[in-house]
């Protein structure tokens, strides 16, 4: 695992986002709001939490306190929780920018829900955890917006490499 490569799935991760936003913006407000009974429910609430996940997990990548939880409920309007979103993204990629293979190498402890006592794990792989998670909640979000008669896409990384012209040249 190297810089490089976080670098990379984080252009995507946040590439096939800004993907989904576009969708969204093209729906409704009723629509963005509008409960859906799987998972984090309505699409305000999804993309709420990949903020608020996104956040969490890199206050522990940052060294600092976790931020408070955000409810979907104080975000009324598709343009509040965009607002947050691209605040959050300048954010975490400007510290992905600027990460170096220490942090990688880096034990932080975490205390999961599921576990009685904090977790020991690598940078690396919070990383790779806040984009994998991601890749499912856009699987999600995805057959949400197909529903609602909105615009979906590939979301593979291969298919990413291969539009942005990243793979191997021949």
């Amino acid at each position: 695992m190297d810089v490089e490569i976080i670098h990379t799935i984080y252009d995507y991760h946040y590439q096939r986002l800004r993907e989904i936003w576009a969708s969204i913006m093209q729906l409704s407000e009723e629509q963005f709001v509008q409960d859906v009974p799987y998972s984090m429910g309505s699409l305000r609430n999804h993309m709420v939490h990949l903020v608020d996940d996104d956040l969490s997990w890199f206050s522990l990548l940052e060294g600092k306190d976790r931020p408070q939880h955000m409810a979907p409920e104080y975000f009324a309007t598709r343009a509040e929780v965009r607002h947050k979103y691209d605040s959050t993204e300048a954010h975490i990629l400007d510290f992905v920018r600027n990460i170096d293979e220490a942090i990688l190498r880096k034990e932080f402890a975490w205390h999961a829900p599921v576990a009685s006592t904090p977790q020991r794990v690598m940078g690396w792989q919070v990383f790779l955890h806040v984009v994998n998670h991601g890749t499912d909640h856009r699987g999600q979000i995805l057959r949400i917006l197909h529903d609602f008669g909105a615009p979906s896409f590939d979301q593979d990384l291969m298919g990413y490499w291969v539009q942005t012209g990243k793979t191997v040249a021949q």
